[in-house]
């Protein structure tokens, strides 16, 4: 069964036009791989904005403790346990825990 030349045509058409819709869709720089890099894109933004933010809370720490009296003093206590001269340490034994038993 032979097609007349311009159903032919019409056939050979269609056919690149699927092909062309397929292959730009699903080809290397189709609609899909480029969903996938905007999605990447978009985490890796996410990920930036939340590394600032990160940042901006470092910094602010690290000058406190530089410039900030208050806060190596309270450094100081909680993480070294250094007292000021004339305090005096009262180290109390834990209780033991009850037994609910």
């Amino acid at each position: 069964m032979m097609f007349p030349v311009r159903h032919r045509f019409w056939l050979i058409l269609a056919l690149s036009v699927c092909l062309f819709v397929v292959y730009s869709a699903v080809g290397e720089r189709g609609f899909v791989r480029l969903s996938r890099m905007m999605n990447e894109r978009d985490d890796l933004r996410a990920k930036v904005l939340a590394l600032e933010e990160s940042n901006v809370k470092l910094t602010r720490q690290v000058s406190l403790l530089r410039d900030d009296p208050v806060t190596i003093e309270n450094l100081a206590r909680t993480e070294l346990g250094l007292v000021r001269d004339g305090e005096t340490v009262y180290i109390l034994p834990e209780r033991a825990r009850e037994n609910p038993e």
